[in-house]
């Protein structure tokens, strides 16, 4: 067994970095919308990897190859662009107020909310213009985000 405290966990702003093999993003961009081409987020993202593969033996966090948890803390209006994954998603929301959206409309969650993304379901995810959101975004193992919005 092992116990991990969710704030104990660093936390890695999405920049074109990478860490253990996960490329992460950031934008930084003149453009009041916050977007800029080829960068699949729209403002700034935080993320923690609590449970992941690509942990190594020394990082805070526990290393599993079937189970994967990210908390994704998303600054006002900040969110993904489309994407698919090719295994199903499951989203908690954790703390504020955020945005699902699918082709057919999005929904407005707030904390404690349970959103279940079918594998291949093109999607984003973020917070509202409003408010900070934060969520904990579960897979199995071997999942692969396909970016499909420039």
């Amino acid at each position: 067994m092992k116990v991990v405290n969710i704030s104990q966990v660093p936390k890695y702003e999405r920049g074109r970095t990478r860490f253990h093999g996960v490329y992460h993003f950031h934008q930084k961009s003149d453009d009041p919308s916050g977007e800029q081409p080829g960068i699949p987020w729209i403002g700034s993202i935080i993320s923690q990897y609590v449970v992941n593969s690509n942990l190594d033996s020394d990082d805070i966090g526990c290393k599993s190859d079937s189970i994967h948890l990210h908390v994704l803390n998303f600054a006002k209006g900040a969110r993904t662009k489309f994407h698919t994954h090719n295994q199903e998603q499951m989203i908690i929301a954790y703390t504020g107020i955020g945005i699902q959206a699918t082709e057919e409309g999005k929904s407005v969650v707030k904390t404690g909310d349970v959103i279940y993304f079918p594998a291949n379901e093109k999607h984003w995810h973020g917070a509202s213009n409003e408010s900070d959101f934060t969520q904990l975004s579960i897979f199995s193992g071997g999942r692969e985000t396909h970016w499909v919005e420039d």
